[in-house]
């Protein structure tokens, strides 16, 4: 009987703290991160852009993050 509501009460637990973190995050209106794939190459023209990828690829290989795709 005891494990039941043990159980019951960390599924609540988790629930709740799923629930404030999503109000929280809603509340605070945050900006969706910017990715490189949505940098306007064009528009900062001084960047080149196969140097900026092989930038990051390099920062990936490094860091010994999953490769990224071009």
């Amino acid at each position: 009987m005891l494990e039941a509501i043990d159980t019951l009460l960390a599924k609540e637990l988790g629930f709740r703290e799923s629930r404030r973190i999503g109000v929280v995050l809603t509340t605070a209106r945050l900006n969706p991160p910017k990715t490189l794939e949505s940098f306007d190459f064009a528009f900062q023209s001084s960047l080149d852009k196969n140097r900026i990828r092989a930038l990051r690829a390099a920062y990936h290989r490094r860091n010994r993050l999953p490769h990224y795709r071009q």
